[in-house]
């Protein structure tokens, strides 16, 4: 993830030091619901999370797959339910923090989509979070 900002942002690009525990677990999170977006697990998509987790400089007091268990159950609780959804999203956006960090994260979603070829509902749920994410920046 870090190699894919600094090919987008250059030298702006915030390294891992740089970046806040809350973003990196908004990262997972979003990472995770992407993987969810069209109901297949592929393969290539848990190799792109274990990646995207063995570049975060974790420090939290849970471990990295404690917090992946439960934020599974996180993803997995909002489906079928619009106003969970929402509010989930809202969270991943306000802790990836400025404009910056929100794009990064669209650019590693759209990573993750093309790793085992877009389908059209992850292409529905990239244009949902986008304007979520574009929502008063």
């Amino acid at each position: 993830m870090i190699n894919l900002l600094k090919r987008v942002f250059g030298k702006n690009a915030p390294s891992k030091k740089e970046w806040e525990q809350r973003q990196r677990e908004a990262i997972i999170d979003l990472v995770l619901f992407g993987m969810y977006a069209d109901h297949l697990l592929s393969l290539a998509e848990n190799q792109f999370l274990e990646d995207e987790v063995d570049e975060l400089d974790w420090e939290a007091p849970i471990s990295c797959v404690a917090y992946l268990s439960t934020a599974i159950h996180r993803v997995r609780d909002i489906e079928g339910s619009a106003e969970k959804r929402a509010a989930f999203l809202q969270s991943i956006r306000e802790r990836l923090g400025d404009e910056t960090g929100r794009q990064g994260a669209l650019l590693v979603l759209e990573d993750l989509f093309a790793s085992d070829g877009k389908a059209r509902e992850e292409q529905a749920v990239l244009d949902e979070i986008r304007a979520i994410f574009e929502k008063g920046a």
